[in-house]
């Protein structure tokens, strides 16, 4: 267990590199309760507070197409009619998606499909 826990890497990871290799009924219990009194893991959490908090707070939208999430899928080898790319915007809160296939991704081609996309919604 020491050596699982060297370099003091948390409970979680400590838990990883044990299983790895070991087996027992009370495995998890075990290395917690290693942890726990481990003063430098304590110094280390005292010291860091910060470090168990969210950098960032969910946001949820309230209406539909408020936040959108857009990414490009490539390359397709066999795609029909050269379209290799594809575009996908998904809405945030209802997690509708729209998928555009087209032959490249260049800036024009996405301002032209977002474009045509806030028209349409």
């Amino acid at each position: 267990m020491n050596k699982a826990h060297e370099g003091h890497p948390g409970i979680i990871r400590a838990k990883i590199k044990l299983r790895e290799m070991y087996w027992w009924p009370s495995i998890a219990r075990d290395i917690e309760e290693m942890i726990g009194h481990c003063q430098g893991c304590q110094d280390s959490a005292k010291s860091n507070p910060q470090s168990r908090m969210p950098t960032d707070p969910l946001w949820l939208p309230k209406a539909p197409w408020e936040k959108i999430v857009i990414d490009v899928i490539a390359p397709f080898a066999m795609a029909p009619y050269q379209n290799r790319f594809a575009i996908i915007v998904i809405d945030y809160l209802s997690s509708f998606p729209i998928v555009e296939l087209c032959p490249n991704h260049t800036a024009e081609k996405m301002m032209e499909f977002l474009t045509k996309l806030f028209a349409r919604y």
